[in-house]
């Protein structure tokens, strides 16, 4: 559980888990408005009847690191800013859920951060996206993309920055920290 203050209202956030892993965008956030007697705002992303594919991990984190790397337009040999930050979740492949590892690579080469979700028992890339941006040029700006993806069809999917992009921590509990490779 996961509560956070506003200005004009208090989120109180629950992740939803499977056998003690959290299950990427499975939560229900109700918001509670503050001095207005308006009723509570609740938002659903429970997902009902989950019954994750048996999936046997074979990947540790940093074979899933390695991974990732390799996944992206990166050069092997170039430094990241930061330690990539992985956690263990179940993620959505064909319809149903697998054990997967969320990967964030701080990348300097192009500048930017990575969101990857790799299954756990392959290694195959379920979800590639780049979710914090530099804009170019004199006084480089930064530009927030989305770090919690919306799973949405297929058709709808996009890559663009939308309204509904937000930025958020992990999930759960202590985050990994892989080895830098250079």
């Amino acid at each position: 559980m996961e509560v956070r203050e506003g200005l004009s209202a208090v989120h109180v956030r629950y992740q939803q888990t499977f056998a003690g892993v959290p299950v990427f965008a499975g939560n229900v956030t109700v918001s509670l408005t503050k001095g207005e007697r308006l009723p509570p705002a609740t938002l659903n992303r429970y997902r009902s009847r989950l019954q994750p594919r048996a999936t046997v991990p074979t990947i540790d984190v940093a074979q899933a690191v390695a991974l990732a790397r390799a996944a992206i337009p990166v050069p092997a040999n170039a430094p990241l800013r930061g330690q990539p930050a992985v956690e263990r979740l179940y993620a959505e492949d064909g319809g149903g859920f697998v054990l997967a590892w969320q990967v964030l690579l701080p990348a300097f080469e192009p500048l930017g951060t990575w969101l990857m979700h790799l299954r756990a028992d392959n290694g195959r890339v379920l979800l590639k996206e780049k979710v914090l941006d530099f804009a170019g040029g004199q006084g480089s700006t930064i530009v927030p993309c989305r770090l919690t993806p919306t799973i949405l069809p297929t058709a709808t999917r996009s890559t663009t920055r939308q309204p509904w992009h937000t930025f958020r921590r992990f999930q759960s509990g202590p985050v990994l920290q892989a080895p830098l490779r250079s």
